[in-house]
Protein backbone atom coordinates (compact mmCIF):
# COMPACT_ATOMS: atom_id res chain seq x y z
CA UNK A 1 0.00 0.00 0.00
CA UNK A 2 1.35 3.43 -0.97
CA UNK A 3 1.12 5.62 2.13
CA UNK A 4 2.16 8.70 0.12
CA UNK A 5 4.65 9.62 2.83
CA UNK A 6 7.64 9.83 0.50
CA UNK A 7 6.23 12.94 -1.17
CA UNK A 8 5.36 14.34 2.25
CA UNK A 9 8.97 14.07 3.39
CA UNK A 10 10.05 16.41 0.57
CA UNK A 11 7.90 19.19 2.07
CA UNK A 12 9.54 19.10 5.51
CA UNK A 13 11.73 21.93 6.78
CA UNK A 14 13.83 19.77 9.13
CA UNK A 15 16.24 16.96 8.26
CA UNK A 16 15.99 15.73 11.86
CA UNK A 17 12.20 15.50 11.65
CA UNK A 18 12.40 13.78 8.26
CA UNK A 19 14.77 11.13 9.60
CA UNK A 20 12.64 10.56 12.71
CA UNK A 21 9.39 10.21 10.75
CA UNK A 22 10.95 7.84 8.22
CA UNK A 23 12.11 5.69 11.14
CA UNK A 24 8.60 5.71 12.59
CA UNK A 25 7.10 4.75 9.23
CA UNK A 26 9.52 1.84 8.93
CA UNK A 27 8.60 0.70 12.44
CA UNK A 28 4.89 1.01 11.66
CA UNK A 29 5.07 -1.05 8.47
CA UNK A 30 7.28 -3.74 9.99
CA UNK A 31 5.28 -4.17 13.19
CA UNK A 32 1.70 -3.86 11.85
CA UNK A 33 0.54 -1.99 14.93
CA UNK A 34 -2.95 -3.51 15.27
CA UNK A 35 -4.48 -6.98 15.05
CA UNK A 36 -6.62 -5.85 12.10
CA UNK A 37 -3.75 -4.11 10.31
CA UNK A 38 -3.46 -6.50 7.35
CA UNK A 39 -7.24 -6.71 6.93
CA UNK A 40 -7.53 -2.93 6.94
CA UNK A 41 -4.66 -2.57 4.45
CA UNK A 42 -6.52 -4.97 2.17
CA UNK A 43 -9.72 -2.93 2.50
CA UNK A 44 -7.88 0.31 1.65
CA UNK A 45 -6.29 -1.40 -1.36
CA UNK A 46 -9.73 -2.50 -2.59
CA UNK A 47 -11.12 1.04 -2.75
CA UNK A 48 -12.32 2.13 -6.21
CA UNK A 49 -9.36 3.72 -7.97
CA UNK A 50 -11.18 6.78 -9.26
CA UNK A 51 -10.01 10.35 -9.66
CA UNK A 52 -12.69 12.45 -7.91
CA UNK A 53 -14.39 15.11 -10.00
CA UNK A 54 -14.16 17.60 -7.14
CA UNK A 55 -12.41 18.14 -3.79
CA UNK A 56 -13.67 20.68 -1.25
CA UNK A 57 -11.59 21.14 1.92
CA UNK A 58 -12.69 24.70 2.71
CA UNK A 59 -16.24 23.97 3.83
CA UNK A 60 -17.91 22.42 6.87
CA UNK A 61 -18.39 19.05 5.20
CA UNK A 62 -15.10 17.86 3.72
CA UNK A 63 -16.34 16.68 0.36
CA UNK A 64 -14.60 14.48 -2.20
CA UNK A 65 -16.19 13.50 -5.52
CA UNK A 66 -19.85 12.87 -6.25
CA UNK A 67 -22.15 9.95 -6.93
CA UNK A 68 -21.71 10.17 -10.71
CA UNK A 69 -17.99 9.38 -10.38
CA UNK A 70 -18.76 5.77 -9.36
CA UNK A 71 -20.78 2.90 -10.73
CA UNK A 72 -23.59 1.55 -8.48
CA UNK A 73 -21.46 -1.46 -7.55
CA UNK A 74 -18.48 0.76 -6.69
CA UNK A 75 -20.72 2.99 -4.60
CA UNK A 76 -22.04 -0.02 -2.69
CA UNK A 77 -18.54 -1.39 -2.10
CA UNK A 78 -17.27 1.99 -0.92
CA UNK A 79 -20.09 2.39 1.61
CA UNK A 80 -19.49 -1.11 2.96
CA UNK A 81 -15.78 -0.34 3.29
CA UNK A 82 -16.41 2.93 5.12
CA UNK A 83 -18.69 1.10 7.56
CA UNK A 84 -15.88 -1.34 8.37
CA UNK A 85 -13.99 1.58 9.90
CA UNK A 86 -16.63 2.55 12.46
CA UNK A 87 -16.69 4.47 14.72
CA UNK A 88 -16.23 7.76 12.88
CA UNK A 89 -15.76 10.25 15.71
CA UNK A 90 -14.56 13.35 13.82
CA UNK A 91 -16.23 14.88 10.77
CA UNK A 92 -18.42 15.57 8.88
CA UNK A 93 -17.22 14.09 5.61
CA UNK A 94 -18.78 13.28 2.28
CA UNK A 95 -17.13 10.77 -0.05
CA UNK A 96 -18.71 10.37 -3.47
CA UNK A 97 -22.02 11.56 -1.98
CA UNK A 98 -21.84 9.12 0.95
CA UNK A 99 -22.39 11.37 3.96
CA UNK A 100 -20.39 10.42 7.07
CA UNK A 101 -22.19 12.06 9.98
CA UNK A 102 -19.53 11.63 12.66
CA UNK A 103 -20.07 11.82 16.43
CA UNK A 104 -18.39 15.22 16.67
CA UNK A 105 -19.38 18.16 14.50
CA UNK A 106 -15.74 19.16 14.25
CA UNK A 107 -16.70 21.98 11.91
CA UNK A 108 -18.21 23.82 14.87
CA UNK A 109 -14.86 23.83 16.66
CA UNK A 110 -13.16 24.97 13.46
CA UNK A 111 -15.62 27.85 13.13
CA UNK A 112 -14.75 28.93 16.69
CA UNK A 113 -11.01 28.93 16.19
CA UNK A 114 -10.41 29.73 12.52
CA UNK A 115 -11.20 33.44 12.82
CA UNK A 116 -8.43 33.80 15.43
CA UNK A 117 -5.64 32.06 13.52
CA UNK A 118 -2.61 34.03 12.37
CA UNK A 119 -1.41 33.48 8.82
CA UNK A 120 -0.57 29.80 8.30
CA UNK A 121 0.69 30.25 4.75
CA UNK A 122 4.02 28.45 4.26
CA UNK A 123 4.07 27.47 7.95
CA UNK A 124 5.00 24.13 9.52
CA UNK A 125 1.89 22.84 11.32
CA UNK A 126 1.57 20.17 14.03
CA UNK A 127 -1.79 18.79 15.23
CA UNK A 128 -1.45 16.63 18.36
CA UNK A 129 -4.30 14.19 18.98
CA UNK A 130 -5.76 14.99 15.58
CA UNK A 131 -8.20 12.07 15.33
CA UNK A 132 -8.70 11.17 11.67
CA UNK A 133 -7.34 14.53 10.58
CA UNK A 134 -10.49 16.63 10.05
CA UNK A 135 -8.88 19.86 11.26
CA UNK A 136 -5.67 19.08 9.36
CA UNK A 137 -7.72 18.94 6.16
CA UNK A 138 -9.34 22.26 7.02
CA UNK A 139 -5.90 23.83 7.54
CA UNK A 140 -5.06 23.17 3.88
CA UNK A 141 -7.08 26.16 2.68
CA UNK A 142 -4.44 28.32 4.40
CA UNK A 143 -1.70 26.80 2.21
CA UNK A 144 0.76 25.68 4.92
CA UNK A 145 4.24 24.42 4.13
CA UNK A 146 3.22 21.07 5.60
CA UNK A 147 0.89 19.60 8.22
CA UNK A 148 1.83 16.74 10.53
CA UNK A 149 -0.97 15.04 12.45
CA UNK A 150 -0.39 12.69 15.38
CA UNK A 151 -2.95 10.34 16.91
CA UNK A 152 -2.44 7.01 18.65
CA UNK A 153 -5.73 5.43 17.57
CA UNK A 154 -4.93 3.16 14.63
CA UNK A 155 -8.40 3.14 13.11
CA UNK A 156 -8.25 6.94 12.78
CA UNK A 157 -5.03 6.50 10.80
CA UNK A 158 -6.87 4.26 8.35
CA UNK A 159 -9.79 6.69 8.13
CA UNK A 160 -7.23 9.31 7.13
CA UNK A 161 -5.77 6.96 4.50
CA UNK A 162 -9.19 6.50 2.90
CA UNK A 163 -9.45 10.20 2.21
CA UNK A 164 -5.77 10.62 1.39
CA UNK A 165 -6.23 7.90 -1.23
CA UNK A 166 -8.44 10.32 -3.16
CA UNK A 167 -7.25 13.78 -2.07
CA UNK A 168 -3.51 13.01 -2.36
CA UNK A 169 -2.41 16.02 -0.33
CA UNK A 170 1.35 15.64 -0.57
CA UNK A 171 2.16 18.05 2.27
CA UNK A 172 -0.07 16.37 4.89
CA UNK A 173 0.55 13.10 6.70
CA UNK A 174 -0.87 11.52 9.83
CA UNK A 175 1.22 9.21 11.99
CA UNK A 176 -0.21 6.85 14.68
CA UNK A 177 2.37 7.83 17.28
CA UNK A 178 2.47 10.05 20.39
CA UNK A 179 4.12 13.45 20.63
CA UNK A 180 6.91 11.87 22.69
CA UNK A 181 8.24 10.19 19.52
CA UNK A 182 9.21 13.52 17.95
CA UNK A 183 10.49 15.50 20.94
CA UNK A 184 14.18 16.25 21.54
CA UNK A 185 14.50 17.72 18.05
CA UNK A 186 15.61 21.20 17.15
CA UNK A 187 12.62 23.58 16.88
CA UNK A 188 10.79 23.18 13.57
CA UNK A 189 7.10 23.98 14.25
CA UNK A 190 5.47 27.33 13.48
CA UNK A 191 1.98 26.49 14.75
CA UNK A 192 0.82 23.65 17.02
CA UNK A 193 -2.72 22.55 17.78
CA UNK A 194 -3.38 20.65 21.02
CA UNK A 195 -7.13 20.13 21.24
CA UNK A 196 -8.78 17.69 23.61
CA UNK A 197 -5.43 16.32 24.81
CA UNK A 198 -4.22 18.18 27.91
CA UNK A 199 -6.70 16.67 30.38
CA UNK A 200 -5.58 13.17 29.38
CA UNK A 201 -1.98 13.92 30.39
CA UNK A 202 -0.78 12.90 33.83
CA UNK A 203 1.68 15.79 33.68
CA UNK A 204 0.01 18.65 31.78
CA UNK A 205 2.96 21.02 32.23
CA UNK A 206 5.27 18.49 30.62
CA UNK A 207 2.96 18.41 27.58
CA UNK A 208 3.01 22.20 27.32
CA UNK A 209 6.80 22.28 27.68
CA UNK A 210 7.27 19.61 25.01
CA UNK A 211 5.28 21.69 22.54
CA UNK A 212 7.15 24.86 23.54
CA UNK A 213 10.46 23.14 22.81
CA UNK A 214 9.32 22.21 19.27
CA UNK A 215 8.11 25.70 18.39
CA UNK A 216 10.22 28.09 16.39
CA UNK A 217 10.78 31.54 17.87
CA UNK A 218 7.44 33.39 17.92
CA UNK A 219 5.65 30.15 17.01
CA UNK A 220 2.09 29.64 18.23
CA UNK A 221 0.19 27.11 20.33
CA UNK A 222 -3.57 26.84 20.01
CA UNK A 223 -4.71 24.99 23.14
CA UNK A 224 -8.25 23.69 23.58
CA UNK A 225 -9.11 21.80 26.75
CA UNK A 226 -11.72 21.16 29.41
CA UNK A 227 -11.89 23.70 32.21
CA UNK A 228 -13.86 24.36 35.39
CA UNK A 229 -15.32 27.68 36.42
CA UNK A 230 -13.51 29.59 39.16
CA UNK A 231 -16.38 28.97 41.59
CA UNK A 232 -15.63 25.23 41.37
CA UNK A 233 -12.01 25.60 42.53
CA UNK A 234 -8.59 25.76 40.92
CA UNK A 235 -8.34 22.24 39.53
CA UNK A 236 -10.56 19.15 39.30
CA UNK A 237 -8.98 15.71 39.46
CA UNK A 238 -11.90 13.35 38.78
CA UNK A 239 -11.77 9.73 39.88
CA UNK A 240 -12.24 7.17 38.51
CA UNK A 241 -13.87 8.71 35.41
CA UNK A 242 -15.18 12.00 34.08
CA UNK A 243 -18.24 11.90 31.79
CA UNK A 244 -17.43 8.18 31.52
CA UNK A 245 -14.02 9.00 30.05
CA UNK A 246 -11.00 7.14 31.39
CA UNK A 247 -7.72 8.87 32.07
CA UNK A 248 -9.00 12.38 32.71
CA UNK A 249 -6.36 13.58 35.15
CA UNK A 250 -6.58 17.37 35.48
CA UNK A 251 -9.31 19.88 34.60
CA UNK A 252 -8.02 23.33 35.60
CA UNK A 253 -9.71 26.67 36.04
CA UNK A 254 -8.76 29.32 33.48
CA UNK A 255 -6.61 31.08 36.07
CA UNK A 256 -4.71 27.85 36.72
CA UNK A 257 -4.36 27.13 33.02
CA UNK A 258 -2.94 30.59 32.34
CA UNK A 259 -0.46 30.08 35.19
CA UNK A 260 0.65 26.80 33.59
CA UNK A 261 1.21 28.50 30.24
CA UNK A 262 3.27 31.25 31.90
CA UNK A 263 5.32 28.70 33.84
CA UNK A 264 6.12 26.99 30.54
CA UNK A 265 7.44 30.30 29.14
CA UNK A 266 4.54 31.11 26.79
CA UNK A 267 3.73 34.77 26.20
CA UNK A 268 0.95 36.79 24.54
CA UNK A 269 -1.56 34.42 26.15
CA UNK A 270 -5.07 35.11 24.86
CA UNK A 271 -8.29 33.38 25.83
CA UNK A 272 -10.29 33.34 22.61
CA UNK A 273 -13.36 31.22 23.37
CA UNK A 274 -15.28 29.32 26.04
CA UNK A 275 -18.37 27.16 25.61
CA UNK A 276 -20.37 24.28 27.01
CA UNK A 277 -20.22 21.02 25.08
CA UNK A 278 -23.74 20.26 23.83
CA UNK A 279 -25.50 17.48 21.96
CA UNK A 280 -25.58 19.74 18.90
CA UNK A 281 -21.83 19.16 18.68
CA UNK A 282 -21.35 15.67 20.16
CA UNK A 283 -23.97 12.94 19.70
CA UNK A 284 -24.56 9.37 18.60
CA UNK A 285 -25.10 8.82 14.87
CA UNK A 286 -25.32 5.79 12.56
CA UNK A 287 -21.59 6.32 11.95
CA UNK A 288 -20.87 6.32 15.70
CA UNK A 289 -23.68 4.21 17.15
CA UNK A 290 -22.27 3.91 20.68
CA UNK A 291 -22.94 6.07 23.72
CA UNK A 292 -22.22 9.77 23.43
CA UNK A 293 -22.59 12.99 25.43
CA UNK A 294 -26.28 12.55 26.28
CA UNK A 295 -25.46 9.31 28.10
CA UNK A 296 -22.54 10.92 29.93
CA UNK A 297 -24.64 13.59 31.67
CA UNK A 298 -26.92 13.34 34.71
CA UNK A 299 -30.38 12.62 33.22
CA UNK A 300 -31.98 14.84 35.87
CA UNK A 301 -29.45 17.68 35.72
CA UNK A 302 -27.51 18.19 32.45
CA UNK A 303 -25.24 20.69 34.23
CA UNK A 304 -23.56 17.67 35.85
CA UNK A 305 -21.84 14.57 34.50
CA UNK A 306 -23.19 11.14 35.35
CA UNK A 307 -20.57 11.05 38.14
CA UNK A 308 -21.74 14.37 39.60
CA UNK A 309 -18.92 16.60 38.33
CA UNK A 310 -19.54 19.88 36.46
CA UNK A 311 -20.58 19.13 32.87
CA UNK A 312 -17.96 19.59 30.13
CA UNK A 313 -16.93 23.13 29.28
CA UNK A 314 -14.12 23.93 26.87
CA UNK A 315 -11.76 26.87 26.60
CA UNK A 316 -9.45 27.88 23.76
CA UNK A 317 -6.18 29.76 24.26
CA UNK A 318 -3.73 31.13 21.75
CA UNK A 319 -0.19 31.60 23.07
CA UNK A 320 3.21 32.34 21.60
CA UNK A 321 6.77 31.21 22.25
Amino acid sequence: MNLLFEKFYHSLNSDELRFRLKSLEDFMLQNKMHGNWEKWVEQISSLPQIKPSSIHLNQNIISVGNNDDLSPSQQKHLKQTLELFLPWRKGPYQLFDIHIDAEWRSDKKWDRISQHLPSLKDKAILDIGCGNGYHCWRVQEHKPLFTLGLDLTIIYFFQFLIFQNYIQQDNFALFPFPLEEIINLKPWCDFAFSMGVLYHRKNPLEHLKQIHDLLNKEGYLLLETLYIEESSGTILQPKPRYARMRNVHHIPSCTTLEAWLKECQYRNIQQIHTCETTTKEQRSTPWMPGSSLKSFLDPHNPKLTIEGYPAPRRVVYLAQK
